[in-house]
């Protein structure tokens, strides 16, 4: 009993201050379509500061699947880009789960779903080369069964 007491409170710590549930995340499950803008970013060590050198958005046909964890959800937005987030209460709000081995992402707002079938991810960036910075923001829409 004090060790599944003990364990709890550790995972509590380590989880960034969301509460996970289960049950929220299997509604969003599904294919998805996505509309990314990705800013790249060089920094420049004369200045101190990250410079914008490029700008697209790409349009892709994604999904979204259960992590391995049981809150987790793996959020593939591009061919290339996917990331693993916790459905942190009912409203939909997405966090990154710590301790993540496999945390490739980083952000200070990372977004959330709108109702069953809207989702939106702003501020999260990936460090791509030593110098290289990409930011995202994404947009998706839940495609209906049919």
């Amino acid at each position: 009993m004090t060790i599944t007491m003990l364990a709890s409170f550790m995972l509590s710590v380590f989880f960034t201050g969301c509460k996970k549930d289960e049950y929220y995340r299997d509604r969003y499950i599904g294919n998805w379509d996505f509309v990314t803008e990705r800013t790249i970013l060089q920094y420049d060590s004369n200045t101190g500061n990250y410079v914008r050198i490029g700008d697209d958005t790409i349009y892709y046909l994604g999904k979204i699947i259960s992590g391995n964890l049981d809150y987790e959800l793996i959020i593939q937005f591009t061919e290339n880009d996917e990331i693993i987030l916790a459905v942190a209460d009912k409203k939909g709000t997405l966090c990154l789960p710590l301790p993540n081995p496999y945390r490739s992402f980083h952000g200070s707002s990372i977004g959330g779903f709108e109702k069953k079938d809207k989702i939106f991810l702003e501020n999260i960036y990936r460090n791509h080369e030593i110098d290289v910075r990409i930011l995202y923001s994404v947009k998706g829409t839940k495609k209906s069964k049919k």
